[in-house]
């Protein structure tokens, strides 16, 4: 896989490859290259803000080893007990307590701009993340309940689509610009103002 950023290499053997299994297997490829460009937990305190040309989390002086500073947030932050991170600025990702449970939500602009199109909801607070399925899933992936279908949802289906919000939440890294045109409808729980964690 070549992308315009790095190339990517992956094991074919691991992948399945007889025709039936292809769309199973680009959507797993492209799922994973999206973690590499950014989709991930340990990424979130290192995006940068567009309009501001400033990270979106303060960061201590660079090295050699962080040349644009690690994050000024404390030490390692273990979120959903699987992870331990650097906790991103409450203006990327925020913890709720709701229906007696914690959450985490990205709360970036452009990803809950498109999370509140899609739910047709001007008071959704974030964008669920996963808080199930281990360290390599819990933090890392859209909650299952709520975004079924999309590309960066933790279960792997055949057809899952790109859609705004995560091309959002791209845009929101400040590493790159994204072009929406390219984001695919997601009927999963479209309008229904559904929003509130289970």
């Amino acid at each position: 896989v070549q992308t315009c950023a790095l190339p990517i290499s992956y094991c074919d053997a691991q992948l399945f490859t007889e025709p039936s299994k292809r769309e199973d297997a680009l959507s797993t490829v492209i799922h994973e290259v999206l973690h590499a460009l950014g989709w991930a937990n340990d990424a979130f305190a290192y995006f940068w803000d567009h309009t501001t040309g400033l990270p979106r989390t303060p960061r201590l002086p660079g090295n050699i080893m962080f040349p644009s500073g690690k994050s000024a947030n404390g030490p390692l932050y273990n979120m959903y007990g699987v992870s331990n991170i650097s906790k991103p600025a409450d203006t990327t990702m925020k913890s709720f307590t709701e229906h007696g449970k914690v959450v985490w939500k990205l709360v970036t602009p452009n990803a809950l701009k498109y999370a509140r199109e899609q739910f047709n909801c001007s008071t959704l607070n974030g964008v669920q993340l996963e808080g199930q399925g281990g360290g390599g899933t819990a933090g890392s992936h859209l909650k299952q309940t709520y975004y079924k279908g999309a590309m960066m949802a933790g279960v792997s289906a055949i057809g899952q689509i790109m859609t705004k919000i995560t091309l959002g939440l791209f845009e929101d890294t400040g590493w790159y610009h994204v072009d929406y045109t390219m984001a695919a409808h997601m009927d999963w729980l479209y309008r229904s103002e559904e929003h509130t964690s289970e």
